[in-house]
């Protein structure tokens, strides 16, 4: 008679959008702001502390990949499309607790939030 052992292991993992009120609640943990747009965009206003990693980068999947996994990543872009993309990304490489701005940079500016310049 065979004997049959399976294991299920319960992941910890938080990847959703959140309103630019959770995420500026979030600013100042251990956190990692991450700006998904381009260079010219980064630099016309961003938000304090944010990395710029180009989702239209060719190189953008090889460039979260060197991200360590066990940190919290807070991502935006201008209005939310490609940091909801780049979701896929962040799940496809093994991450576990990435927070997606909902309405992107435009969402946050509207809520009264400052952004910074290089």
């Amino acid at each position: 008679m065979m004997c049959l052992m399976l294991m299920f292991l319960v992941q910890d993992v938080t990847i959703v959008t959140i309103s630019p009120e959770e995420f500026a609640q979030h600013i100042g943990e251990d956190v990692v702001i991450i700006d998904v747009r381009t260079p010219g965009e980064y630099q016309s206003g961003h938000i304090e502390h944010a990395q710029m990693i180009d989702f239209r980068d060719d190189q953008f999947k090889q460039k979260v990949e060197a991200l360590d996994r066990d940190k919290t990543y807070l991502i935006y872009c201008a209005s939310g499309g490609r940091s909801g993309r780049s979701l896929d990304v962040f799940k496809e490489l093994g991450f576990k607790h990435v927070l997606d701005l909902a309405g992107g940079i435009k969402a946050w500016k509207a809520s009264g939030r400052p952004v910074t310049q290089p």
